[in-house]
């Protein structure tokens, strides 16, 4: 043999290798190019053997063309295996498959094996001359492999679960898959069944009640492709898809006009991992269904467009869609009752529906709207509206109850439409700087809503609004016409002035000022006045700048309740107050010098019988007047100087019914001055003694009057003041005639006794 030969043999041999995809038959190349070089080497010294040689490496290079073919096997059976672990794993899981998914398992790591053993064949023989030995380990791997495949059929056909795809549509193939029953239970592929030329329907349903799980495949585009259960008109052919609970991929269930779900029986499907397209009319009831992991589609028989006409309700309460709910617009005009996820909907109008509850779904879309039936009840799962949120209208969609209690944000206005007698829940809407408007409902409860300076909220009907934690620092506060009917408000966290003037058909106010931390950041005023002719019930807490209440002229004021912080009180004309008036809030902290100290003025109030301050200090106005049945007064806590230095600081008690005595003063000699005993002027000598005394304070300009009234004979009513006036002049010290007799300047506070 010639040295071309020799060439030719070796490109034959290549070529033979190359064919195989395992990248280790490379080992195996090198093993007989060794060998190749050895025969060049040795044909011009051994030429006679050439003939002896050829025929060992025509062996050898038929036993290497056998390797690739094995790469291959294992290649192809390593597929089936992983396919159906990943089929089995897409489906919830049984006895059945936990026993098929332990089989594959082991049948994969044998495969491993084989595999591993391969590569081992090619190094342990990439020097060897002798094709015998190689041909027997390839053989036995041969073996080996057709063993795995023979126990993988096996496997497979011992157990529950079905290779390929199950088309039913005549008797024949009914015939044949009730044979299959065994393997029925789980469908590696897809369905499609269609009963139309079907007469064997015992037999149908025998099979079709057998099947538990179905792994299809997906559609690329929105609708499904996979499986496809259509159904029949025809009663008596009911499909019985009773233990159906996973379909793995896209499944279409599908019928012809008027055609319903008691065709089909489908109430145990769980999951949908892609697209589901419904397009049955009548109820759509699936109360198991969890999962749809496509898009979800409900199409119109009856007619067409996108109005669902046949649709008489839907009841998904479970399920969640990762994709889309289609079509968009869920118009359903026969449905009587609607749950459904509304994932990328921008409306349900469901104008026959007494409940629409939306569940499963985070967010609504950029515009959202629900459309019931008037006094329906409306629940929705959102967390966050993307854009403007509407849930009926005047005057004919309204709802008796409109439940958003998870909705916390939203980024567009929200217009919510309830009977007269109907509710709102809004209790978690935090981040809302939007416009609220709330028809209909008389009760409005925003717990957790802060408001902004874009936020307004219109409730026309509202007779209770309550919003604790809003600071009402919104850029214009709801008019008149925006609150017409309110009686009962609720605020926790004021700190913007509120005129309640506006609202004349209010009755009751629970109102708490924002705490702050210095006196700048005081912000909270409240105002009441004799336009509110029904305000009854007063309660401030919190801190507030001030608080002026002044009773109408019917006197309405029957209940007033002070605590916190109220830097300026002021009560007028509340004449249907009567006992005893405890204040409980205290000033400002005001141990600042500059910082204006406290104001308490209660004035024309005829019927209280006493006053108590029960916090109050610091005061640095002061006006007690004009109570005409005010006996006593009480300000336990009145000890320290406000530090304040303005000028302006003023005290005036006079026209209550504060008893005492007035002595005349004595000219002399010896000489006595004049002397006033009377318990509650007393009560205040201390402290105005320190303003009016004070190196810094109130010296600069402290305005006093203080007088009282007391029965003279027992009948005869006589005044501090014209005793004063009446006293003779220069012997009262410091006595002040001319402004007529109160004490009025500092030096006769020295005359007070208790």
């Amino acid at each position: 043999m010639k040295t071309r030969d020799f060439i030719y043999f070796k490109k034959t041999i290549m070529k033979t290798i190359m064919k195989g995809s395992n990248f280790k038959l490379l080992k195996r190349a090198g093993g007989i190019l060794m060998l190749l070089a050895v025969l060049l080497t040795s044909c011009d010294k051994y030429g006679d053997d050439f003939d002896d040689l050829n025929a060992k490496i025509d062996a050898l290079t038929s036993v290497v063309s056998g390797i690739p073919t094995l790469s291959t096997d294992i290649a192809s059976l390593k597929t089936q295996v992983t396919g159906l672990q990943t089929a089995i794993a897409s489906v919830a899981t049984s006895e059945e498959l936990s026993a098929l998914s332990d089989d594959l398992a082991t049948a994969n790591s044998n495969i491993e094996a084989i595999n591993t053993a391969l590569g081992d064949l090619a190094g342990t023989y990439a020097t060897t001359q002798d094709a015998t030995d190689l041909q027997a380990s390839v053989d036995a791997l041969q073996a080996s492999i057709d063993a795995q495949k023979t126990a993988l059929a096996d496997i497979l056909l011992n157990t529950a679960l079905y290779q390929g795809n199950v088309v039913i549509t005549t008797d024949a193939d009914v015939a044949f898959f009730m044979n299959k029953l065994s393997q029925l239970s789980y469908i590696n592929g897809n369905l499609t069944i269609n009963p139309a030329l079907i007469t064997n329907y015992t037999d149908l349903k025998t099979v079709t009640s057998k099947i538990m799980a179905i792994v299809g495949t997906n559609s690329v585009g929105g609708v499904g492709t996979g499986s496809v259960i259509t159904c029949s008109a025809d009663a008596a052919k009911m499909l019985d898809f009773s233990n159906l609970e996973y379909v793995s991929g896209d499944l279409s269930v599908v019928g012809a006009a008027l055609i319903t779900q008691s065709s089909i029986d489908i109430s145990k499907l769980k999951t949908v991992s892609g697209n589901l397209v419904y397009s049955l009319d009548g109820p759509i009831d699936l109360p198991s269904l969890t999962a749809v992991g496509g898009n979800f589609t409900i199409t119109p028989y009856t007619t067409t467009g996108t109005t669902i006409t046949g649709t008489t309700s839907v009841d998904l309460p479970l399920l969640t869609v990762t994709g889309t709910v289609m079509p968009t617009v869920m118009a359903l005009p026969s449905a009587t009752s609607v749950v459904m996820p509304a994932n990328g909907l921008t409306a349900i109008t469901a104008a026959l529906a007494t409940n629409i509850e939306v569940v499963n779904t985070e967010k609504a879309a950029a515009t959202f709207t629900i459309t019931p039936k008037a006094g329906s009840t409306v629940k929705a799962s959102f967390t966050e509206a993307l854009g403007a949120l509407t849930v009926g209208s005047a005057p004919t969609f309204y709802s008796e109850t409109i439940d958003l209690s998870k909705l916390a944000k939203t980024v567009g206005a929200l217009t919510l439409t309830t009977t007269a007698t109907g509710s709102v829940n809004l209790d978690m809407l935090a981040d809302a700087d939007v416009v609220v408007t709330i028809a209909g409902a008389k009760e409005v409860s925003l717990p957790v809503w802060t408001g902004g300076t874009a936020a307004n909220l219109i409730a026309v009907n509202a007779e209770t609004i309550s919003m604790p934690v809003n600071d009402w620092t919104w850029t214009t506060a709801p008019t008149a016409a925006q609150w017409p009917a309110v009686k009962k408000l609720t605020d926790n966290a004021i700190n913007a002035p509120v005129d309640l003037t506006i609202y004349t058909n209010l009755e009751e106010v629970y109102l708490t000022g924002k705490t702050v931390t210095t006196y700048p950041l005081l912000k909270a005023t409240v105002t009441s006045n004799a336009s509110n002719t029904k305000l009854k019930s007063i309660t401030l807490d919190g801190m507030w700048y001030s608080a002026s209440i002044t009773d109408a002229a019917t006197a309405v004021i029957s209940t007033l309740s002070t605590s916190g912080v109220i830097n300026a009180f002021t009560l007028a004309n509340a004449t249907k107050l009567d006992g005893n008036l405890t204040l409980g809030h205290e000033g400002f902290i005001i141990d600042v010098a500059g910082v204006p100290g406290a104001e308490i003025n209660v004035m024309g109030c005829t019927n209280i019988t006493s006053l108590t301050a029960t916090n109050l200090n610091m005061v640095y106005k002061m006006d007690i007047s004009g109570n005409s049945k005010m006996t006593t007064m009480s300000f336990p806590k009145l000890a320290d100087l406000a530090k304040q230095t303005v000028s302006g600081a003023s005290f005036t008690v006079k026209n209550n019914a504060f008893t005492g005595a007035y002595t005349a003063s004595i000219a002399g000699p010896p000489y006595f001055d004049a002397k006033i005993n009377s318990p509650e002027l007393f009560k205040l000598k201390p402290y105005l003694l320190k303003a009016t005394n004070a190196t810094t304070g109130y010296t600069a300009g402290v305005a006093l009057s203080l007088t009282y009234d007391y029965k003279l004979d027992g009948t005869t009513l006589a005044t501090l003041g014209a005793d004063m006036t009446a006293d003779a002049a220069g012997s009262v010290l410091g006595d002040d005639t001319a402004t007529g007799g109160a004490i009025d300047v500092t030096a006769e506070l020295g005359l007070i006794y208790q």
